[in-house]
């Protein structure tokens, strides 16, 4: 089986795809940019749907459930997915670990509440099972051939020694690559 889980689209498929969707994806998103003048200026943001979660460990991706960042249902990619739980707010689920980061930076952006993050989970890439986000080593991976993310993705470890292990096979990867879950910004989320 292969990393997307059921599904297996075609990089050539998924391109096509994307293309064809991506003038509609803006207007599918829960946001709207404010003012030409000034883009950050009255910006409207509708509150996603938070889904009830203890924190204490990762649940099963709701089927329906759509990422804030992408739109996509993170329930059809349970080889990349990722989650994060707002303290006292309830869980938001993403299709990729670069939707997680984007939303991480800024969770008002994507309609998130203002309560801190309690506790997040990514698929990690060599285990495919939910890791702690918090404690996760992310390769900033800028070659999507080399695995099957739903778009682009960093690719996340649980345990750092198999990040370096990973970047140590690319001539263009180094272990200033490898980032933790602490050390991203806006600057690293936009990569993705």
């Amino acid at each position: 089986m292969n990393r997307s889980g059921s599904r297996s689209l075609s990089r050539r498929t998924f391109v096509a795809v994307a293309s064809v969707g991506a003038g509609g994806l803006a207007g599918c998103l829960n946001r709207s940019e404010g003012t030409e003048e000034d883009p950050e200026d009255e910006r409207e943001t509708e509150p996603i749907e938070l889904v009830s979660h203890s924190g204490d460990e990762p649940m099963d991706t709701p089927e329906e459930y759509r990422c804030p960042v992408c739109n996509m249902q993170p329930a059809d990619w349970q080889n990349w997915n990722a989650q994060l739980v707002h303290e006292d707010d309830g869980a938001t689920f993403f299709d990729s670990a670069g939707c997680l980061l984007n939303y991480y930076v800024d969770p008002a952006y994507y309609g998130g509440p203002d309560s801190e993050i309690a506790g997040g989970w990514v698929t990690g890439f060599d285990t495919l099972d939910l890791i702690d986000a918090t404690e996760a080593s992310f390769v900033l991976e800028d070659n999507h051939d080399r695995n099957d993310a739903p778009m682009d993705s960093p690719v996340p470890f649980a345990e750092r020694a198999d990040a370096v292990a990973y970047v140590e096979k690319y001539d263009n990867l180094t272990e200033d690559d490898i980032v933790g879950f602490e050390d991203v910004d806006s600057d690293i989320a936009s990569i993705y």
